[in-house]
């Protein structure tokens, strides 16, 4: 009987442990993400769009 308790105890605690590093991982994927959209939007802005008002460029508002 202690023995069953033992066990489940620990597959509750493992269990738990795995979730919660799991919820972690993903919110740092989702951080990264945030870094490389910001990065990509900045590096088009700046180094792929004209800015003017001729045919093919950016009017800015």
């Amino acid at each position: 009987m202690n023995n069953q308790l033992v066990f489940k105890k620990s597959l509750l605690s493992f269990l738990f442990s795995t979730i919660c590093l799991f919820t972690l991982l993903g919110q740092t994927a989702e951080i990264d993400h945030h870094k490389k959209y910001w990065y990509y939007k900045s590096r088009f802005n700046n180094d792929f769009v004209s800015i003017g008002t001729s045919s093919g460029q950016r009017v800015l508002r």
